[in-house]
């Protein structure tokens, strides 16, 4: 029986992670799957194109959906990317490059998970999807306000106008300032927070050590009513400290 499942199990994990790297080959270059489409059943009129365009979105929504089913981790490594990513586009941007293209350049230099999330953007933009949009989407799927206010800015930048250059660097320093502020505020708290969590650790190690070694200490408690309600009472009063405790050390999210 344990055999079996290991063997199941096994099975699910390689076939998992063969539909995972197919996905991804064929991600990596939406624009080829529409000629490979093309090439196998050789149609060429308007309604056969709609179907190839419906295709290659299916595909990037499935890759989309897995490269973002990742922990909160990923999403702080992305968000720490961000800032070298506005930075690299600006450089694009200066050299002479397109919005779009600038995006993919960003995404080749860019290194995990951020390669993946802006392969799964651009796959948008390439079936026709405004780039704001695709971006405004990626913040969405990331529950991340820096990727969202991103997206906001170049949208306010299509509309009134202005140097992308500088509005790209200037976003760029922003975040950095507000990761730097984090960091700090992460660094002047940490002592609160290991604080709180020994206080409210401390309750039911107490609790176990005494229903352990000393359970006669603890009888009053469970045997009298008057003992059961200031059990009670105890209880109701730890679960309250530890949730103002909690709320009190809890820092705010990344992209607040």
């Amino acid at each position: 029986m344990p055999e079996g499942w290991l063997g199941s199990l096994a099975a699910a994990v390689a076939g998992g992670a063969a539909a995972w790297l197919l996905i991804e080959h064929l991600g990596r270059r939406p624009a080829l799957v529409g000629r490979r489409l093309r090439r196998m059943t050789g149609l060429t009129d308007t309604s056969q194109r709609s179907r190839e365009s419906a295709a290659v979105r299916g595909l990037t929504r499935v890759r989309l959906s897995l490269a973002t089913a990742m922990p909160a981790q990923a999403t702080d490594m992305v968000e720490a990317q961000l800032e070298q990513l506005l930075v690299t586009m600006a450089m694009s941007l200066r050299a002479g490059l397109s919005l779009s293209r600038a995006l993919e350049v960003a995404s080749q230099e860019s290194a995990r998970p951020m390669r993946l999330d802006l392969d799964g953007v651009l796959a948008e933009y390439r079936v026709g999807r405004p780039l704001e949009e695709c971006l405004a989407a990626w913040g969405h799927r990331r529950r991340s306000r820096d990727i969202a206010f991103l997206a906001r800015a170049l949208g306010i930048h299509r509309e009134s106008g202005g140097d992308l250059v500088v509005m790209l660097s200037n976003l760029a320093e922003t975040l950095r300032e507000r990761r730097l502020l984090r960091l700090e505020l992460a660094a002047k708290t940490s002592e609160a927070r290991v604080t709180a969590a020994v206080l409210v650790g401390m309750v039911p190690l107490l609790a176990v050590y005494l229903a352990v070694f000393h359970p006669i200490l603890l009888q009053p408690l469970v045997r009298y009513p008057l003992g059961r309600l200031g059990l009670a009472y105890a209880v109701l009063s730890w679960l309250l400290g530890a949730y103002l405790s909690a709320r009190l050390v809890r820092l705010p999210e990344g992209g607040s």
